[in-house]
């Protein structure tokens, strides 16, 4: 987090970096920044299995941004440093590739709680957050988005915060493994039938269906849409639902750089859209303050 000044100034370096955009942005701002370190998490991600294509694609990715920083600087001994280290852990990578190596990738990582752990952690919270909501409310709060791994991974702390300050939270998205999860901390599940690649027109449709009769039915405060589909698809099923307080958090603005002229026209006509289906409240504001510090 930091502030949107930074940001503007500062910007992600995509589509040219891949899987390393974090790094590269660290690289290219350290010099002229200040960074912070918060006493306590306030957001984690979820480590899958280990994927040699997609490690070697970071690797190589974040060497060619720090070649290209260390020359234009000067600093030869740095560059020769890291292509060393780079060297060094594409090996390593290639033997976690190995049936049964997996664990020298990991290795690097504070040790692995275990998933029992880590259930019975989520199931108190759940427990401890339905107990003090039964006392309370402030709204209906729905979260739209098209994977289940990506709000675990980026906003399930937020929404758990909004749960303990009262809200009655719900997520609609495509569940493949984590609705479980979210269950256990206290948000309600329901299915979004919705492909990411798909433009197939009649599906898209029923897409927006789908997202409308939700609105009808739930009648959320508050609706908080991420990434492409859901903003668009979402907006215009909350402005013909009469929601009344929209939220779009414009995930993957990457899309907006690429090389495909018809695609990236196609995402800019899109845009215009949300921009005229697409409003925010005091509900929402009500809703940032209630998500401003999230305490893992």
């Amino acid at each position: 987090m930091g502030h949107a000044a930074w940001f503007r100034h500062h910007r992600y370096a995509t589509p040219e970096i891949s899987r390393a955009e974090d790094q590269d942005l660290l690289l290219r701002s350290y010099a002229s920044s200040r960074f912070g370190c918060l006493d306590e998490v306030l957001l984690g991600y979820h480590q899958g299995k280990f994927d040699l294509g997609k490690t070697l694609t970071a690797r190589r990715h974040l060497l060619a941004a720090q070649e290209r920083y260390f020359f234009a600087h000067g600093q030869w001994k740095s560059a020769l440093l890291a292509a060393a280290a780079t060297a060094v852990k594409v090996v390593i990578d290639a033997m976690a590739s190995l049936p049964g190596c997996e664990n020298l990738f990991f290795a690097r990582m504070s040790g692995k709680v275990p998933d029992q752990a880590i259930r019975d952690l989520n199931l108190a919270r759940g427990e401890a957050v339905s107990e003090k909501i039964s006392s309370r409310g402030r709204g209906k709060l729905i979260y739209v988005l098209t994977e289940d791994w990506f709000f675990c991974s980026h906003f399930i702390e937020r929404a758990a915060a909004a749960r303990a300050e009262g809200w009655d939270v719900a997520v609609m998205t495509r569940f493949s493994r984590h609705a479980d999860e979210i269950r256990a901390r206290g948000l309600r599940v329901i299915p979004l039938h919705i492909d990411r690649g798909s433009i197939d027109p009649w599906r898209e449709l029923g897409v927006i269906r789908q997202i409308y009769t939700a609105y009808c039915e739930e009648k959320p405060d508050l609706v908080h849409h991420v990434a492409l589909k859901p903003v668009l698809y979402g907006s215009i099923a909350a402005r013909l639902a009469g929601v009344k307080a929209v939220v779009n958090a414009r995930w993957a603005w990457a899309i907006f750089s690429s090389r495909n002229l018809s695609r990236r026209a196609c995402c800019v006509r899109s845009w215009r859209w949300v921009c005229v289906f697409s409003s925010i409240r005091a509900a929402a504001r009500s809703y940032s303050k209630t998500a401003t510090i999230v305490k893992a």
